[in-house]
């Protein structure tokens, strides 16, 4: 939700967590066992104009310039 924000949206802040962050320890639980043998990781992107905080739990990612 913007709250009336316009502006055009950009990304102030992107990384990868610590493999053992709390999101990944809640999906795993959600899933009970059946993606443990799956390597996977936590990317969080942060936005400028709403603060936003986008959180992406996956294998890996492909950077495409």
């Amino acid at each position: 939700m913007n709250f009336g924000v316009i502006a055009p949206e950009s990304i102030d802040d992107g990384y990868m967590e610590a493999d053992d962050c709390e999101d990944i320890k809640t999906f795993r639980k959600k899933w009970n066992g059946l993606n443990d043998n799956i390597i996977l990781h936590c990317y969080v992107i942060k936005t400028s104009s709403t603060g936003s905080e986008l959180r992406i739990i996956a294998q890996s990612f492909e950077e495409i310039l």
